[in-house]
């Protein structure tokens, strides 16, 4: 008898240890999936907030921490919001040799003269960055459930019969963005740049309304592009007649050099003025000729379709063209003004461009273009072709004024593609000062 109590004693011993076993399993179960849960809202929140890390001038844009936190709040743990506090989302450089996260005293962007100082030229060792704090290209988050105030602690389901009524946990993402490699030569297809100011609305890329390119350089809201012989750095020079003609005599890129982002370029803006006649003539040749997706030979690829009766394109001519930052003041850009840098290149196609010269009886203006057409005989009719057109691209005039674009000669209408690209997270640039792609840390 003695015996059977025993094993009656050690088998209710054991059962109650087996019972404790099971139920700290399910706890800790029920654990690791909070703990999960908390991860995944905080890898959200740093891919968010990283790319959100820079503003389109450059600047740090610290609105992101509001970014990284409504994203990391969309996903629950628990069926609750996580909790984010924001000095734990936090702006920094990510080591990729020591695979560290590092926060400097002064969160400000490097300048140009500092990046490329350390990187060398192209094409760039990036590794030359690794340990300099001041260079910022990673954000870091820590979501929780738990340990904050008015936070919540994981609920177990279990071990409050021991006494544990919750359970702080917490988890940390850190998510970077690559630096942009200097553009190649056969990256561009033509020298005109585009001023950024241009092509922006409220903060953003303008998908939607179109420019007409004509700068005149009188100062007054009228800086939308101008003329580039790619030459940046030390060898910076305004463009010649002569070096344009030669970069535009065999209609392709003519670059045979990299292009240093946020480093000045020679601009010589001024569509409008006699001097630059020859050069818009040239150009609206190539244009003419259906130059189109030029291959290294200059060879088009796919030539653009021609109206055999008036022998214009009817197609959009689909061009990279430099991005360039022209500044607020929208003062001439001739030269090498240091506020004057290459942001990146743009996506556009040219739908029309106008000839040298005056033209009142608006003889020279587009019957077909893409889905568009129209026809005239008239002045009148031609007057209302031409608006049709230009409202149909949603082409705007130069200066500023909103409006649809007038019928001027020696002027290039254009509009924005705004297809994704590999390198950027949105917007038509395919190159950018920062590759805004953001990418988790393993």
């Amino acid at each position: 008898m003695n015996q059977k109590g025993a094993v009656i004693v050690t088998v209710a011993a054991s059962m109650f240890v087996f019972i404790a076993m099971a139920s700290l399993a399910l706890d800790l179960g029920h654990l690791y999936v909070v703990r999960n849960e908390l991860q995944n809202a905080s890898d959200a929140g740093a891919l968010a907030g990283v790319s959100d890390l820079y503003n389109a001038d450059g600047s740090i844009n610290f609105g992101l921490v509001t970014t990284a936190t409504n994203a990391a709040q969309d996903n629950h743990s628990e069926k609750l919001p996580v909790e984010v506090i924001d000095a734990e989302v936090r702006i920094g450089h990510w080591n990729f040799a020591t695979r560290t996260f590092s926060v400097p005293d002064v969160i400000a962007p490097m300048t140009p003269q500092e990046l490329f100082s350390i990187l060398g030229p192209p094409p760039y060792n990036l590794s030359n960055l690794d340990g300099i704090d001041r260079f910022i290209n990673a954000v870091q988050i820590i979501t929780r459930r738990g340990g904050t105030p008015g936070g919540t602690p994981a609920t177990p389901f279990f071990s409050r019969l021991w006494g544990y009524l919750g359970f702080n946990l917490g988890a940390v993402s850190t998510a970077y963005i690559g630096f942009a490699q200097a553009i190649e030569p056969e990256a561009v297809d033509t020298p005109i740049a585009i001023c950024i100011q241009a092509v922006m609305q409220s903060g953003t890329l303008n998908c939607v309304t179109g420019r007409m390119i004509n700068s005149n350089g009188t100062g007054t809201n009228t800086n939308t592009g101008g003329w580039t012989n790619y030459s940046q750095g030390e060898g910076c020079s305004q463009p010649s007649a002569n070096q344009m003609q030669d970069i535009l005599s065999n209609c392709g890129g003519g670059n045979s050099t990299y292009i240093l982002p946020m480093s000045t370029i020679g601009i010589s803006n001024g569509m409008q003025a006699s001097t630059y006649a020859t050069r818009v003539d040239s150009f609206r040749n190539c244009w003419k000729q259906g130059k189109n997706d030029l291959d290294e030979d200059g060879v088009a690829e796919t030539p653009l379709a021609i109206d055999p009766i008036t022998g214009y394109p009817i197609q959009s001519w689909k061009l990279k063209f430099p991005l360039i930052d022209c500044g607020d003041d929208y003062g001439p850009i001739n030269g090498c003004r240091e506020n004057v840098v290459v942001l990146g290149t743009i996506d556009m196609e040219v739908v029309w461009i106008s000839q040298v010269g005056s033209d009142p009886d608006y003889s020279d203006i587009p019957t077909k273009m893409d889905d568009w057409s129209c026809t005239g005989t008239d002045i009148p009719s031609r007057i209302a072709c031409w608006n049709s057109f230009v409202n149909h691209f949603q082409i705007t005039n130069y200066n500023d004024v909103g409006g649809p674009a007038p019928y001027l000669g020696m002027s290039i209408y254009v509009k924005p593609m705004c297809q994704q690209h590999v390198g950027t997270n949105s917007g038509p640039m395919l190159f950018s000062f920062f590759n805004q792609r953001p990418v988790l840390v393993n």
